[in-house]
C-alpha cells in the first residue's frame, strides 16, 4: 500500500511539474506578444495618414496624364482610316440605345416602307458617312436630317453588322419552335441574351410596334430575322413578347400576356381570362 501511495505522489509531481512547464511557456508566449502589441500599438500612433497619401496624389495625377489613359479618335479602319464616331458593331451593351434612336426618330411618319439592304455593301457608305457627321453633330439631329426609307436602311444595318442581339442555338430553335413556356423562359434568356437583357427585350417590344405600324399586322417573321439571325425563331420571339416584362426584367404572372391593342398598333398587358388590363408595378 505505500508503494501505491509513492507512486501516486511521483505522479501528482509529475502533473505538477507539467502544469508549471506550460504555464511557463505560454508566459513566455504572452510576454512576446504583449511586447509585439505594444510595438504595433506604438508604430499606429506614429502612423500619419496625410504623409501617407500625399505622395499617392502625385501618383495618381502623373498616371491620369499618361499617354494609355488618354481619350483617343476613333479612326475608322474600313473608311480610310477617317475620324468617326463608331455606330455599327456596338454590341448588346450599344447598339439597343441606338437602334431606340432611330425607331423615335421615325415615330411621326408612317407609311409602308421598304426594309431590305442591298446586298452589295455600298449601305455602308452613307453609314460611315453618318458616324463621320457624328463628331460634330448629334445623332438625333443628324437623324431629323434624313427620311424613313434612309433609317430603315440604317436600322438594318445596326441588326446586320454585328453578332445577333438575340443569340439562339440551333438545338434551342428546334425544341421550342413553338415558343418557350413561361417557367422556363428566365433560364433560356440568361442564355439567349447574357448581356444588357433589359435593354435588348425593350428594344424588342418598341421595334415590333413600329413594324407593326410600317408594315402591317405580322412584324415577328422579319424582326425575329433580324433580332436572332435565324429563320426559325419567330414563335420564340412572339412568347417572349407576350409573356415577358422588359422593364421588370421578369416574366409576366400567370395569366396575363401582352397583345395588340385592337385596330392599334401599340400594345397593352391584360388579363386573358377576362380581357382586363393588367397594370404591373415597377419594381
Amino acid at each position: 500500500m505505500p508503494t501505491v501511495l509513492e507512486d501516486h505522489q511521483q505522479r501528482a509531481e509529475d502533473i505538477k511539474s507539467g502544469i508549471q512547464t506550460m504555464l511557463t511557456r505560454y508566459s513566455e508566449v504572452a510576454s512576446k506578444l504583449s511586447s509585439s502589441c505594444s510595438s504595433a500599438m506604438n508604430d499606429t500612433a506614429a502612423f500619419v495618414s496625410s504623409a501617407f497619401i500625399s505622395p499617392r496624389h502625385d501618383e495618381v495625377e502623373q498616371e491620369k496624364v499618361h499617354i494609355m489613359l488618354q481619350e483617343a479618335e476613333y479612326k475608322n479602319p474600313v473608311d480610310e482610316f477617317r475620324t468617326a464616331r463608331p455606330l455599327l458593331g456596338l454590341g448588346p451593351e450599344g447598339s439597343p440605345s441606338i437602334i431606340l434612336q432611330v425607331v423615335e426618330s421615325c415615330k411621326d411618319m408612317s407609311g409602308k416602307m421598304a426594309w431590305s439592304i442591298p446586298e452589295d455593301g455600298t449601305w455602308l457608305d452613307p453609314v460611315f458617312k453618318l458616324e463621320r457627321s457624328c463628331m460634330q453633330s448629334y445623332l438625333s439631329t443628324l437623324l431629323r436630317q434624313r427620311n424613313t426609307v434612309w433609317k430603315l436602311n440604317f436600322l438594318k444595318a445596326l441588326f446586320w453588322s454585328d453578332l445577333p442581339l438575340i443569340a439562339i442555338a440551333d438545338s434551342d430553335a428546334r425544341k421550342y419552335a413553338g415558343g418557350i413556356p413561361r417557367a422556363q423562359m428566365t433560364e433560356l434568356l440568361d442564355r439567349f441574351i447574357p448581356s444588357n437583357r433589359r435593354g435588348i427585350l425593350s428594344i424588342t417590344v418598341r421595334i415590333l410596334e413600329f413594324f407593326r405600324r410600317e408594315k402591317g399586322d405580322n412584324p415577328f417573321s422579319e424582326i425575329s430575322h433580324d433580332l436572332t439571325h435565324r429563320e426559325d425563331t419567330e414563335n420564340i420571339i412572339k412568347s417572349v413578347w407576350r409573356k415577358w416584362y422588359p422593364a421588370n426584367d421578369c416574366t409576366l404572372p400567370e395569366g396575363v400576356e401582352r397583345t395588340w391593342e385592337s385596330g392599334y398598333t401599340v400594345s397593352k398587358l391584360i388579363w386573358t381570362k377576362t380581357g382586363k388590363p393588367y397594370t404591373p408595378k415597377i419594381g
